[in-house]
């Protein structure tokens, strides 16, 4: 913060830089976000150590890599640890994902009723630490040799899914809790400009700045890859076991440094009986008011305008959210069949899987463009980019990676030598790939690394923004549920998922966005005008 002397020799007002602006001011100049308190940073850096940590171990058992670790044993020709077989890795991986994502419904209520979300992501991420040190110990040499292996891996891969399954639900929403200004201010800056601060604003910087922070964590999966390869598993678990105690550290010296919003108590049984008088009354919102309740029925019911509207708000982040399970059906495609597609290609050497770490460095780059560069030129312009106009630009970018996907499918299935069958045929030695450059696939993961910027950042902050101030850990756990209905949607393609089918594959999906996109805008749109 500036002193007196030096707001003085710029020129600036300091009564101005503390006045609340006018709704005149707030239309009619620009709005920007606020400098961020530190423990906004801190936050976004415990997420992103959590993240660092997940990616990492989840390049180890993610689908491909649990065939690695699982289904191969120390002796196979392709190293692994547990040595189990595919069917036994694929069965784990789903019930991994499912408990991930399933879970969240279960701790967002206990966040928000009862414990509050600054606890429960504490013992969140204790669990997850015991979860990493039970796979990191059980994973050195002598503890292969005795035989903990089996064991140790599925006991940590539960303690990992559930400490995941509450951080999931509450993290988002704290990372948005330790910004607590809520009035708009005019600032002057150093060139003279007359801004408005605003919380929206801020908001959306926040939430740029934590997506931004989870995908530079994305790129651990690179050095535990390596050190899986080079080393053993043991060397890349204790990377990710390293992250997820800074994480705790954090979490535990922070107790009077970040803001810790008090548990509502006996909000959610409350909310569940406004929910079913909507549904008795016609599944109708708003007949569940108060004064409905009272005109229509003379009936009293126990709660007030106020908490009707909340809920009533909460519910349009929900239906929102309903586009999730088809955003998250393509991402899945990309990150399975986009590594099998990498695999049918010409890789000059590079893993296959490494390719998919170009979707991170984008996601790095762009969305420090975004946010710095394209947003405040819409602010300047006065040119509102509003959220459902954004979440609508990122389901179109998903839509147009998915299809550059599907024309890349084409380009192999039509270059030699084994056409589509690649890798499969005499012609290649069943090993060699068909005659494309994989660097062919980046564009793909360009597009879908803006559609994430502009569907998920915008998806969260809405999300937060809409909730009920004493639901918004509940609201955040319906939108990781979307993420287990889009896995779920994802194994109902699989059967899709092998030559020469993987080019319908790619043109089902990509259809499913488009006609998904242009419903959301047809029926969110007006969302924009309110």
């Amino acid at each position: 913060m500036k002193t007196e002397s030096q707001t003085q020799s710029t020129g600036e007002n300091p009564n101005e830089q503390l006045r609340v602006a006018t709704l005149e001011e707030l239309q009619n100049l620009p709005n920007v976000a606020d400098k961020l308190p530190g423990r906004v940073w801190l936050a976004c850096l415990i997420a992103a150590a959590e993240r660092f940590s997940f990616y990492g171990v989840q390049s180890m058992f993610h689908i491909r890599k649990t065939e690695n670790s699982i289904q191969y044993g120390l002796s196979d020709r392709i190293p692994g640890v547990l040595g189990l077989g595919e069917a036994t890795a694929t069965r784990i991986n789903y019930a991994f994902t499912t408990i991930v994502y399933l879970l969240p419904m279960l701790t967002g209520a206990v966040a928000d009723g009862w414990w509050g979300r600054y606890r429960m992501i504490k013992w969140s991420t204790g669990v997850y630490l015991i979860g990493l040190a039970t796979m990191l110990l059980t994973s050195i040499p002598p503890a292969m040799e005795a035989g903990a292996g089996p064991a140790g891996f599925i006991t940590g891969l539960v303690l990992i899914a559930i400490g995941l399954g509450g951080c999931q639900s509450t993290i988002v929403p704290f990372i948005a809790d330790q910004y607590d200004e809520v009035s708009s201010r005019i600032q002057v800056t150093q060139k003279g400009e007359r801004v408005v601060i605003t919380r929206d604003q801020t908001l959306t910087y926040i939430y740029s700045v934590y997506f931004w922070m989870l995908n530079v964590g994305s790129l651990s999966s690179i050095a535990t890859t390596v050190l899986e390869e080079k080393v053993g598993f043991w060397a890349a678990y204790i990377v990710s076991f390293t992250c997820m105690l800074l994480s705790v550290i954090l979490l535990q010296i922070g107790d009077k440094t970040f803001v810790q919003t008090p548990p509502s108590g006996t909000v959610l049984p409350t909310a569940c009986k406004v929910v079913g008088c909507s549904i008795k009354n016609g599944f109708k919102l708003k007949a569940s008011s108060p004064a409905y309740q009272k005109a229509v029925y003379n009936q009293t019911v126990p709660w007030t305008e106020e908490f009707h509207a909340g809920i009533c708000s909460g519910f349009k982040a929900v239906k929102v959210c309903c586009a999730w399970p088809a955003l998250w059906l393509c991402i899945g495609q990309a990150s399975s069949n986009g590594i099998s597609q990498a695999a049918q290609m010409q890789t000059m050497g590079i893993p296959n899987d490494a390719i998919k770490t170009s979707n991170a460095i984008a996601l790095v780059i762009l969305g420090i463009a975004v946010q710095k560069v394209l947003y405040p030129a819409l602010e300047r312009r006065k040119i509102q980019f509003k959220p459902m106009a954004r979440i609508t630009v990122g389901l179109l970018f998903m839509t147009l990676g998915l299809a550059y996907g599907t024309a890349v499918q084409a380009m192999i299935y039509h270059a030699g030598p084994c056409y589509q069958y690649p890798t499969e045929c005499e012609a290649s030695d069943h090993r060699l790939p068909n005659h494309v450059n994989v660097f062919v696939t980046l564009p793909m993961y360009v597009l879908i690394a803006l559609a994430e910027i502009f569907a998920f950042i915008t998806g969260n902050e809405y999300a937060y923004k809409q909730a009920p101030k004493d639901m918004k850990s509940v609201v955040q756990s319906i939108y990781a549920l979307m993420t287990a209905i889009g896995s779920i949607l994802g194994i109902a393609f699989s059967p899709l998922s092998h030559n020469p089918l993987l080019l319908v594959s790619w043109g089902l999906v990509t259809g499913i966005m488009f006609v998904v996109t242009c419903l959301f805008w047809v029926i969110f749109h007006k969302y924009d005008r309110r």
